[in-house]
């Protein structure tokens, strides 16, 4: 690939925004518009130009280290949360996240993984008390109902 910052006429020092300004006015200069009557080698010199214009703007967002990812909120899960952004939902911000959402061994309130596992890791395992629960939940529920059952049969049986 090409140096990016030539590829948008800017000098190696630019900032974001001027290299967005470089990028939309270089693809205003190969837009399909600006050239309504040309022909098939004019129109394939666009596409390319303007596929080396979009991967250049890419590389260097990247270099300036402004590709973002989108994450779950740590703090009420919502899906599209831009990385190092706030929250939209809950306006939670990013270094506000409350202890438990740190990894093993980071932040202030981080607690060590139990079993070597991450917290979260362990709840979800089979081996949890809150995966254990509903089932010693239902076990007892299933035993109280039969308990009924075989008293209420066995009162109707005796009259």
């Amino acid at each position: 690939m090409d140096d990016p910052y030539a590829v948008l006429g800017i000098p190696a020092t630019a900032t974001l925004a001027q290299a967005e300004a470089a990028f939309r006015e270089r693809l205003r200069e190969v837009h399909p518009d600006r050239h309504p009557d040309a022909d098939d080698e004019v129109a394939e010199a666009d596409a390319a130009a303007t596929r080396a214009l979009n991967d250049a703007i890419r590389e260097v967002r990247y270099r300036l280290r402004e590709v973002r990812t989108i994450e779950r909120c740590g703090t009420c899960g919502t899906p599209a949360v831009v990385s190092g952004a706030a929250c939209p939902v809950c306006g939670a911000d990013p270094d506000d996240r409350p202890w438990w959402h740190d990894e093993p061994g980071q932040g202030v309130g981080a607690l060590p993984p139990i079993d070597g596992m991450h917290r979260t890791e362990w709840l979800r395992s089979p081996t949890s008390p809150n995966v254990l629960a509903p089932v010693i939940l239902a076990f007892v529920a299933i035993a109280a109902f039969a308990l009924v059952f075989w008293v209420l049969t066995s009162m109707v049986a005796r009259s």
